[in-house]
């Protein structure tokens, strides 16, 4: 195994950030409409989702040594597009 290089372990790690950041984003955009849903399975199914995005988000912060909390203008776009978003949601993840 080689070792990185400065760059690349910077690119390595911005990754990470990124994935954190959108794991603790998906995470809250997951409970929210979980607690919106009145299907309870499917209020079920998204909150096992949540926290599996929950468990990433932890397990990133291992990594990454950071504490982050999700960015407030994503969560409210994703609820602002209605159906929509649940909709992308379903088909792509929030992101």
């Amino acid at each position: 195994m080689t070792a990185m290089k400065g760059s690349q372990f910077s690119r390595a790690v911005q990754q990470l950030l990124t994935d954190q950041l959108h794991g603790i984003e998906a995470y809250t955009i997951y409970t929210k409409l979980a607690a919106k849903l009145k299907d309870q399975s499917n209020a079920e199914i998204i909150t096992n989702i949540d926290e599996d995005e929950l468990e990433l988000y932890r397990m990133l912060t291992g990594c990454t040594g950071r504490e982050m909390k999700p960015r407030k203008p994503v969560v409210w776009w994703f609820f602002l597009q209605g159906d929509r978003g649940y909709l992308r949601a379903q088909a792509h993840g929030p992101f």
